[in-house]
């Protein structure tokens, strides 16, 4: 009835983001293909107090804890409200894998675990994989530099992240292998990316308090300047992270943003060098609650005004038949949000709900990483019209749509578009700033006439159990 398996194929291979889609699927069929991602982004949290503390255990911190107290707030950054799930889960992966390394445990024991820590890394995301391997290189580089160690350290770090190298040599000469343009826009540009890119978030209140935090922590670290010469090897991991995130490119490819990734991962190695009960339990507590408390109300107000915007664009699911194909044209994406654009990938729900396919499920050839089990059938066709990040195009541009779409959701003010829209198919739902088009057939032949008066009436067909279908999730970004 949802015809995924009509627009889509699935081939699992080896590449970074694939165990992220087998426990989605794992989680869907359990809670559906809502509750996932919230469980998902739920247990991120859990993971990222707990990963933290231990790191800052194995430290010698006194209470661990309030390390990782001090991290929360990378719970409001871009990357959470945009939706990189894969990618977020390798950073509490990468706090383990760092507390491993540092550990008292038996060589044979570390290289085991981080082994097994790699693969997960990798299964998650390339980028993480590759933070945990370059930080735990540099980091024993440093200790060894400045404590004249023995070398054979650091021939066994790199021994511990050899799983990184194979895995991405397999993944980039592989059949799948990831299609990048590489883009670089300069230093100052860079820099900025690097900060923008942690901080925003959906409001613009919690962007200037999440600045704030990050002041603030630069301020602790050059007045506890001590505690990173203590950590030789942690400050140095992170201080490498930092300009390996300027000096990549901040493009490649589908994978975007790439460098600035980079920063969320020196900022836990940096929270964690810090011994931050030196600086009074009660007054970093305080400081700590009143932040997150900040940036939780500004960002449940958000989210209630963002609610209406979102109840208007999903108010047209129950009169699309399920298992057709449907196109959201977004006059602006970034509207209700100045960083995170939360219409962005909102179209997809119509698909969750009702099967078919839009030209921005995370598949290829739409995302060009390789990292994705998906691939459309038809390339071209599904691909047509898929003007929704391009503003260059005009409105009629979109002439002939009906002969590659079943129906399209317009939102948005355009008069333009509407009225190219009208002139080959019929409105058959407004409200809001939400309008629906079919075509013709689809709007007059007896099936779908029924289906638009049962759903005009409220009355709402029986929801279908899209649990574990890959094509019905909402798009992920990597």
């Amino acid at each position: 009835m949802l015809r995924f398996s009509d627009y889509f194929t699935i081939e699992w291979h080896v590449a970074p983001t694939s165990l992220f889609y087998l426990l989605l699927v794992g989680l869907q069929k359990v809670v559906g293909p809502f509750w996932d991602a919230r469980i998902y982004l739920t247990l991120w949290v859990a993971a990222l107090w707990l990963s933290v503390a231990y790191l800052a255990k194995v430290r010698g911190h006194v209470d661990p804890w309030l390390t990782a107290l001090v991290v929360m707030p990378l719970g409001f950054s871009w990357y959470v409200y945009a939706g990189f799930l894969p990618f977020l889960m390798t950073l509490p992966l990468f706090a383990l894998a760092a507390a491993v390394w540092l550990s008292d445990r038996q060589l044979k024991a570390k290289i085991s675990l981080l082994w097994i820590l790699m693969f997960l890394l990798f299964g998650f995301h390339i980028v993480g994989a590759a933070a945990a391997a370059a930080a735990i290189v540099a980091g024993t580089f440093a200790r060894v530099s400045i404590e004249r160690g023995n070398l054979r350290q650091l021939m066994w770090a790199c021994i511990a992240v050899t799983p990184v190298p194979l895995l991405t040599g397999v993944y980039l000469f592989g059949r799948q292998a990831p299609k990048a343009k590489i883009g670089y826009t300069g230093l100052v540009s860079q820099v900025v990316d690097v900060v923008k890119f942690t901080c925003a978030t959906l409001d613009d209140v919690a962007t200037g308090i999440m600045l704030l935090w990050l002041g603030l922590l630069g301020m602790v670290l050059v007045c506890r300047w001590r505690d990173l010469i203590g950590a030789s090897s942690l400050f140095c991991s992170a201080l490498f992270l930092i300009c390996l995130g300027i000096a990549m490119p901040g493009t490649l490819g589908s994978l975007w943003p790439a460098g600035p990734r980079l920063l969320p991962f020196a900022i836990i190695l940096l929270i964690a060098s810090v011994r931050w009960t030196e600086l009074g339990r009660a007054s970093v507590v305080a400081s700590c609650i009143a932040l997150l408390t900040a940036l939780s109300l500004a960002s449940v107000r958000q989210v209630i005004e963002l609610d209406r915007g979102f109840q208007d664009f999903l108010s047209g699911t129950a009169i699309i038949q399920p298992g057709k194909s449907i196109l959201p044209i977004l006059v602006d994406p970034r509207g209700g949000s100045r960083w995170i654009a939360p219409y962005w990938s909102l179209g997809s729900a119509y698909t969750v709900m009702r099967g078919g396919s839009n030209p921005y499920v995370f598949a290829d050839p739409y995302i060009k990483t390789g990292a994705s089990p998906l691939t459309y059938r038809r390339a071209i066709d599904d691909r047509q019209f898929a003007f929704l990040y391009d503003q260059t195009r005009s409105a009629a541009d979109y002439k002939g749509v009906a002969a590659s779409y079943d129906y399209v959701l317009l939102w948005g003010t355009s008069p333009a578009i509407a009225g190219v829209l009208e002139g080959e198919m019929v409105r058959i739902h407004s409200r809001g700033d939400a309008v629906l088009f079919a075509r013709r057939e689809l709007s007059w032949d007896q099936r779908g006439f029924g289906w638009i008066t049962r759903a005009s009436h409220g009355v709402e067909p029986q929801m279908t159990d899209v649990a574990g279908e890959l094509g019905g999730h909402p798009p992920i970004q990597q």
